[in-house]
């Protein structure tokens, strides 16, 4: 949709887990890996954000080589308000 482009993680999928707690390190780990793969990507990697992106999503864009955003877009590279277990 256009109202967010990523928070990084499966919200629902650890809300919906036998153990949140180890889920939602898993889902932190899992983002993690993806952005230091963006990072250390042989290849031009481009961001085009119309929508908001928070925590690992956030990450994830500014990994890019180049990132646009619309004028609206809002970065919040935090986990905190989310109450994540293991995120700070």
């Amino acid at each position: 949709g256009t109202d967010f482009f990523s928070n990084g993680i499966h919200l629902n999928v650890i809300e919906a887990a036998a153990d949140a707690e180890q889920e939602s390190w898993e889902n932190i780990v899992a983002i993690d890996d993806f952005v230091r793969r963006v990072l250390m990507c042989k290849k031009l990697t481009v961001s085009a954000l119309c929508g908001n992106a928070g925590a690992g999503g956030a990450m994830l864009a500014l990994a890019a080589d180049y990132v646009w955003a619309h004028g609206n877009v809002v970065l919040n590279p935090s986990y905190k308000a989310m109450d994540l277990f293991g995120s700070e």
